[in-house]
């Protein structure tokens, strides 16, 4: 029992320590309850992702950083194609309007 609890302890720990990026549709201001959105978060991950979705394009990025047991990313870039090509946005914690929304089809952070 006390393995269980250790071990639920430290899922907790990883679920509850992470970064979260959060990519809102060119609705999201007009109309949030049935705007489209995509999160992403981890720990470390700081290699290339590739969003999957080809859905809309995205006008707002939400970017914590805190990880309180991992070291904090500083920034993200996003990229207009996968496997993190094309044109690209860097940008740092908060939360950012792209102005000119663009289709977000890969991620990284530094």
């Amino acid at each position: 029992m006390k393995v269980l609890s250790i071990l639920t302890g430290f899922a907790f720990i990883s679920i509850s320590s992470a970064w979260d990026l959060t990519f809102y549709d060119e609705n999201y201001h007009k109309h949030p309850a049935s705007s489209h959105h995509i999160h992403a978060s981890g720990t470390e991950d700081v290699r290339c992702n590739n969003v999957r979705s080809d859905g809309p394009r995205f006008g707002t990025i939400v970017f914590d950083a805190n990880t309180p047991f991992w070291p904090d990313p500083s920034v993200y870039t996003v990229y207009s194609g996968a496997d993190c090509k094309g044109k690209s946005y860097t940008g740092a914690p908060g939360a950012v309007d792209l102005g000119s929304p663009m289709v977000i089809k890969s991620y990284k952070l530094h």
